[in-house]
């Protein structure tokens, strides 16, 4: 969920506050500092691939499929259209925020969690992991995303 060792991309999490009130969390905010050794930007998709994770790097599955006689089939064409096509990075440019909004409630004594995400059980459950808590306590409020 935060970053611990290493943080292996831009915009990934590193902290998180907690606080009675926005101006207190707002005030916590503030004194968070990482001292962040920067690694020169993978941009092509020619470069090799970096390390993502100790033992993991970024190369994407590759997975090869094939069907039938390849070869036969563009002979037997009777137009081939050969290009040589690059992307250069795609950066996470997501349009909700990385925020939310946490409080106990205190006639269940649950966490409700308001916030934005497309993935609202995989976080409510390592939420619950996180903190300890049993999943059927979280209760993750979803807004538009």
């Amino acid at each position: 969920m935060l970053a611990t060792d290493r943080v292996r991309y831009v915009g990934e999490p590193i902290a998180v506050v907690f606080a009675d009130d926005p101006y207190t969390a707002e005030d916590a905010a503030n004194l968070v500092w990482a001292d962040i050794d920067e690694k020169p930007a993978i941009t092509e998709a020619t470069e090799p691939p970096g390390e993502f994770t100790p033992g993991h790097d970024t190369e994407a599955t590759v997975i090869e499929k094939g069907y039938g006689d390849v070869d036969a089939a563009f002979d037997a064409a009777n137009d081939v259209v050969e290009l040589e096509l690059r992307t250069g990075r795609h950066s996470g440019v997501p349009l909700e925020c990385r925020g939310g909004l946490a409080r106990v409630n205190p006639d269940t004594g649950g966490l409700e969690y308001y916030g934005g995400t497309k993935r609202p059980h995989p976080n409510r459950d390592q939420i619950a992991r996180t903190l300890g808590l049993d999943r059927a306590k979280v209760d993750l409020l979803e807004g538009s995303v």
